[in-house]
């Protein structure tokens, strides 16, 4: 449902034109305010242009535009103007989202997450030495143990794979219901986010 100005914008003519077709026998009935039905105006309009068209005795001149084809054809523009303008809008709203830093480029976080293997791998294969000074008296089965472990993890963190099918991005827009907003979370002694 839409407003006589909704409409009006939807076909590209003034609200004056909206108010004076609703004096026209056949217009759509509104149905309160706000309760113009687009899909029924731009109908009834399509219907209107034929009648008159047919009400024409003489067929447009050679070169000339059927009234009717222009007709759709206004309204095809209009739509690809909508969709235009809302392609923009999103747009804006993501580049927004990036800059309050609610979202990242992708190449952004793949280095993060580079960076971020690069160091736990690190840390990882520097553990086992780290042990051994502490405990020089380790037992062998402990040390085997130990390395069992750290090529686990390993192996885990490279295996490690986006399935695209499984993600539900409503989880990671913040004015999604079910998302959690980074303004909302907070951080617990250990550093882990909770």
């Amino acid at each position: 449902m839409a407003t006589q100005s909704e409409v009006a914008d939807y076909l590209g003519v003034t609200t004056r034109t909206i108010q004076n077709w609703a004096r026209t026998p056949g217009f759509p009935d509104s149905k309160g305010r706000g309760g113009y039905d687009i899909k029924e105006v731009v109908l009834w309009r399509i219907r209107h242009l034929e009648n008159q068209v047919k009400n024409q005795s003489d067929a447009p001149a050679k070169g000339e535009i059927d009234p009717l084809e222009m007709m759709r054809l206004e309204i095809e523009e209009k739509r690809l103007k909508n969709s235009d303008r809302q392609l923009i809008i999103k747009e804006r709203q993501f580049k927004l989202a990036v800059h309050l830093r609610q979202f990242a480029p992708i190449q952004l976080l793949a280095d993060v997450l580079t960076r971020t293997a690069i160091a736990l791998t690190s840390n990882l294969d520097s553990l086992l030495p780290r042990i051994k000074r502490a405990w020089p008296d380790m037992p062998i089965e402990a040390v085997e143990a130990i390395k069992l472990i750290i090529a686990q993890c390993k192996n885990e963190a490279a295996d490690i794979q986006i399935n695209h099918e499984e993600l539900d991005f409503s989880d990671y827009i913040g004015d999604t219901p079910g998302a959690e907003s980074l303004d909302d979370q907070s951080a617990d002694d250990s550093g882990r986010m909770g």
